[in-house]
């Protein structure tokens, strides 16, 4: 099953069901894979967490499209 992303591209990636509920214990482990030290956990709330345990999971993701350095001109200049 592919999704299409705003008409830009398809990807593959699949939505897999939760098959665990989501605890403290698992939030603190997913933390310290991602190389949190326990104490820095109280600089974040738990959105800014889950954010970077979002991001660190995208990491490996190969994305069909890179922008070049003129698209990215284009974009910062305003069309």
């Amino acid at each position: 099953m592919e999704q299409v992303n705003e008409g830009f591209c398809k990807t593959k990636k699949r939505n897999k069901p939760t098959v665990r509920e989501f605890t403290t214990a698992l939030l603190t482990l997913r933390a310290l894979q991602i190389g949190l030290r326990i104490d820095e956990l109280d600089d974040l709330d738990v959105g800014e967490l889950m954010d970077l345990i979002t991001e660190s999971a995208n990491d490996n993701y190969e994305y069909p499209l890179k922008a070049s350095q003129n698209d990215i001109d284009t974009f910062t200049n305003g069309g």
